[in-house]
């Protein structure tokens, strides 16, 4: 996934810290924007994402075999055009 772009010192620190990228792809995707000074924000999963996460995670494992036969297609920019079962 990586929907983001990691800084050295950001893909320095998630190594050091041990926090797995698809870990980043979930917070980048779930996690709550808190501003901050000077123009930046905080992402962090609050109670309502992870209780949103248990929901789509469970829904993806409760369809797991279903949905290992899916595919997308996706565009030089980047954009979804289609998706599909293979058969």
């Amino acid at each position: 996934m990586n929907e983001f772009n990691l800084t050295q010192h950001a893909e320095k620190r998630s190594q050091q810290r041990a926090i797995p990228l698809p870990m980043l792809d979930i917070l980048y995707l779930y996690g709550e924007e808190v501003p901050q000074k000077g123009g930046s924000h905080l992402l962090r999963l609050n109670k309502r994402s992870i209780k949103t996460i248990r929901r789509d995670l469970k829904s993806v494992l409760d369809h797991l075999d279903s949905l290992a036969s899916i595919y997308a297609i996706e565009g030089d920019d980047g954009a979804m055009i289609t998706v599909g079962h293979r058969y």
